[in-house]
């Protein structure tokens, strides 16, 4: 994995689900790929049935792993929703975010 890692391109960005994943192995997954920074687009950030992944505790675990965490909900979307089309062209504009945005505080929820 590491020499496919050095040839990324800067600003690279990755996108992954949580599926229903244990909360160490989700970070070890991340930790595989070098991920800095999670940008979770959810704009329900919360799981009744995985609680690991509501945006406090995740925010949280992500801080023991030295993983940034930011909400950026604008970029999400609910499945079937016209909100849906806003999302998919706001998420068209992340790498144009991501080069103007030299970091991304920590969202406070």
């Amino acid at each position: 994995m590491t020499q496919e890692r050095d040839t990324w391109p800067p600003g690279t960005i990755f996108t992954v689900g949580h599926s229903t994943l244990p909360i160490e192995r989700f970070l070890a997954l991340l930790g595989a790929y070098a991920i800095a920074r999670l940008v979770d687009v959810r704009t329900v950030p919360r799981s009744r049935h995985n609680p690991q992944f509501n945006a406090d505790a995740l925010a949280a675990s992500l801080a023991t792993a030295h993983i940034a965490y930011a909400a950026m909900p604008a970029l999400g979307g609910v499945m079937n929703s016209p909100i849906r089309v806003g999302a998919t062209r706001a998420f068209a504009a992340l790498p144009t975010i991501c080069r103007q945005q030299r970091s991304v505080r920590p969202s406070r929820s």
